[in-house]
Order: structure tokens, then sequence, then C-alpha cells
């Protein structure tokens, strides 16, 4: 790794990045440690396209950055063309990753439409939020645990429910809560707070190919219950190792969607 400036790679080893794992040389070097990656100061910047049948449907670009108090602030632009919504949401969160404060814009068919504003504490979540046609959202959420994961439907932030995930359960379908900013699968509707029960299953990911080189990962399989409540596989996604932080992910049928790396810039701390 070369420290004191940014390292910028642009589409390497994306046929192993499809298949999740690497089983040859990287195509670049990866950062000598991996740790650095999160260290204070430390900013990660990614672009994410999306395709379904080979055929791209949308892209994102986010941004992770690590304060120097330990939390993280995340923020994402996520623009998809089927259907036609714009996402743009900004976290930020303690050195846990768990939720302290989330604000999200929704655009559809390329008309502002809703925003919302979200603090967490430990017993509960306040919201207020505003919809363009002077529709308003807003209240107390009282809680019986803190949110574990708060997902506003930006593909970088589904990797927060590996914070869902029971890590002394590895191996384990288990079901927990998730929050969500909107009951709509593309969060088009809003302002909500909305929970969902899923199951979610945490293993090691092994190494994942990305643009800056191989990458411990976490591999989290999260649940969806069939009209039965039967949990049913509905996405596979791998974060850095520890963290929320993407790398990739694949939805099931009947999104059928993949989500993948086409670039990523570490910036280390103090450049």
């Amino acid at each position: 790794m070369r420290t004191g400036r940014r390292d910028l790679i642009i589409g390497g080893g994306l046929g192993a990045l499809a298949a999740g794992t690497v089983s040859a040389a990287p195509t670049a070097p990866a950062p000598a440690d991996q740790a650095t990656l999160t260290a204070p100061g430390a900013r990660l910047e990614m672009a994410i396209r999306f395709t379904r049948g080979g055929v791209e449907r949308g892209r994102e670009r986010a941004t992770c950055t690590v304060n120097a108090n330990g939390t993280l602030t995340l923020s994402a632009r996520s623009e998809s063309r089927d259907p036609r919504v714009v996402r743009d949401t900004t976290y930020l969160l303690a050195p846990d990753h768990r939720p302290l404060a989330a604000f999200v814009l929704m655009t559809n068919d390329g008309r502002p439409d809703w925003w919302a504003q979200y603090r967490f504490t430990d017993g509960a979540v306040e919201m207020e939020g505003w919809g363009v046609d002077g529709r308003r959202g807003a209240g107390r959420f009282p809680l019986q645990r803190p949110v574990a994961a708060f997902v506003t439907h930006a593909v970088a932030t589904d990797m927060f429910v590996a914070r869902a995930a029971d890590r002394a359960r590895p191996g384990e379908v288990v079901r927990t809560l998730v929050h969500l900013s909107s009951a709509d699968p593309y969060g088009r509707t809003g302002p909500e707070f909305v929970a969902r029960e899923v199951g979610v299953r945490i293993t090691d990911g092994g190494l994942v190919a990305t643009p800056l080189g191989p990458l411990r990962a976490d591999h989290v399989e999260l649940h969806l219950p069939d009209a039965t409540g039967s949990l049913q596989p509905f996405q596979d996604m791998w974060c850095l190792a520890g963290t929320p932080i993407f790398l990739r992910s694949r939805a099931r049928p009947p999104y059928d969607t993949l989500y993948e790396l086409t670039a990523l810039e570490f910036f280390p701390p103090g450049a």
C-alpha cells in the first residue's frame, strides 16, 4: 500500500468479484494491513453497479469515513433505472456500527418526493419527515432494545444487516428485527419507520476480490418470511470483515440483481 496519497484501481478483478472469492494472485496490491482501512481518518469511496441478466439497471456512489472518535459517517447516492428512483442518504454510526442518526431524501420519477431525519438512542427512535405534497411524518418510537440495523434501501446500507447477525451463533439462521425508512422494497414510500422480522446467517466469507485487491469478508445471508412465515433465502451479501462496509451482493429472484464494485478508492489517514 502506498501511504500518503490515494490509491485508485478501476475495473480490475471483476470476474473474480462476480465469483465472490479469490483463487488466483490478486490483480492489484491489497493494503498491507486491513485494519488500516478502518483506522481513524481513513476514507473509502466506492462505485457500485447493479445488473440484472447482464443488463445494467442502476449505479451508486458511496463514501465511508472513519472519524477521529471512531464513529463512522456513510453517505450514498443510489440511482435506479428500474424503477426510476434516486436515494440520497447519510448516516452517523457508533464505533460498534449501531446507528446514531440518519437523513434520507427520496426522488421518484425525477421528482423529489419525501425526506426525513432520524435520531437513535438506546430507548427510542425519533423521526421527523416531510413530503412535497404536504404530508408529514413524525414520532417517537419506544424500543425494547436498541436498533441493530437501519436500512434506507441504498445498496451500501443493506450491509447494516450484518450488525443484526448473531455472531455468537455463526452458521445459524437467527430471527431478528431490522428497521427500514420505507415499507416499499425500493424505498419509494415515506417518510416511515418500520420494523421487519428477518433471518440472518453470518459465516466467514473468505477473501473477496475488489479493485483494491482481495479483502477478508463476512458472508451475510438475509432470509425473508414467506406467506406461511417460513424463512426463505433472499440475499447474499459480503462486507469487509467486522464492518458494514460493502464489498458485493446478490439478490435472488424476483429481484435477481447483482451488485458489484466497479471502483474502490482508499484515502489513508492524513491523506
